[in-house]
């Protein structure tokens, strides 16, 4: 079975698990099989219960059978992706197509419908790329593209997230499925009575999320320094490149009363890639962005009302249950503000 290289002398490379999708090809045509066995059987008794739907089960059975075995000859194309530092080789259904990384916007792990249980890597390209060997969708006039389930891959999905993060340059988003993944483990760890510790696919890859960013700010112009084509700093730099702030709903300065309850702990990357516990809060503070409704971020916030990290949550409750769960917080406890 083919891996994923994730060494530092060569190039990622992610494959499909081609044998196991053929085989589940196969299942659901021999599946359909017998469904036509057994359809004939009913229709050719008069007393079979299903007897008169045994027309519309034969027919249904060998349109199973047809896609089966359609889906079955598509995975003779190979599929491979190659990852490097300057952007993507997909070999797709006999195309091969090179993709700068500034061709690409993001790749995206979005789940299927409402479940997690077996979510897509998509694609999303800039204005005017197309991909070849694939269908598109349309959104906000960009060309999105779903390449393959993440389990169909023949390595662990997060082993695929790292290994484009590890090229992507913050293009990964990945987050939201690595969480749901974390708290599946740290569920199943709570239930076999075992400790519940840190996840580290999560941790590295919010590590390597921080480091990114840290990257950019570092390679952004010093906006402090003042001359004739200085930026202005402060607010000004707000004002001219159009930060958002959010909107606070709600605020709670933490007591001796609120101790951390260990529910939740919340790292920082510290040097040579340790893992540095971020202080305890002394304020927290639910917040909203425009357009973002009706997910929040729950912020923990120093003494001086800084934000030190944040979570996301899917509502105003879900943010206070976590504020509950890691430092008792009461719902009468907040100040309100909305």
């Amino acid at each position: 079975m083919s891996e994923a290289v994730l060494s530092e002398e060569v190039d990622v490379q992610l494959r499909r698990n081609t044998t196991k999708l053929r085989r589940t090809c196969l299942y659901w045509a021999i599946f359909g099989v017998l469904v036509w066995w057994a359809a004939g059987n009913a229709a050719a008794d008069p007393d079979h219960f299903y007897h008169n739907k045994a027309p519309l089960y034969e027919v249904l059975s060998v349109v199973m059978v047809a896609l089966s075995l359609g889906a079955w000859l598509m995975l003779l194309w190979p599929f491979l992706m190659e990852v490097d530092e300057s952007g993507l080789t997909l070999r797709l259904r006999g195309v091969t197509t090179r993709l700068p990384w500034r061709s690409v916007e993001s790749l995206n792990v979005t789940k299927v419908g409402e479940s997690w249980r077996n979510p897509n890597l998509e694609i999303h390209l800039a204005p005017g790329v197309k991909l070849r060997g694939r269908w598109a969708s349309k959104r906000g006039g960009r060309r999105v593209y779903t390449l393959l389930a993440l389990a169909d891959f023949t390595v662990a999905p997060e082993e695929v997230i790292a290994g484009l993060q590890r090229y992507g340059a913050g293009k990964v988003d990945a987050q939201q499925y690595l969480q749901h993944r974390a708290a599946a483990r740290s569920v199943a760890r709570y239930m076999r009575g075992d400790a519940i510790g840190v996840d580290p696919h999560l941790a590295a890859y919010m590590a390597e999320q921080r480091r990114i960013e840290v990257d950019r700010q570092m390679a952004a112009p010093d906006t402090n320094e003042q001359g004739p084509s200085a930026v202005p700093a402060g607010p000004e730099v707000k004002d001219m490149i159009g930060v958002v702030e959010p909107t606070i709903l709600a605020e709670v300065r933490l007591g001796p009363e609120h101790r951390p309850t260990g529910f939740t702990r919340h790292y920082y990357c510290g040097v040579d890639g340790l893992r540095v516990e971020v202080p305890p809060p002394v304020v927290l503070r639910i917040v909203q962005y425009d357009g973002d409704e009706p997910q929040a971020y729950l912020f923990y916030c120093d003494d001086s009302g800084e934000e030190m990290t944040d979570t996301l949550h899917d509502s105003v409750a879900e943010a206070m249950e976590q504020a509950t769960a890691e430092f008792g917080v009461q719902r009468h406890e907040w100040d309100l503000r909305g």
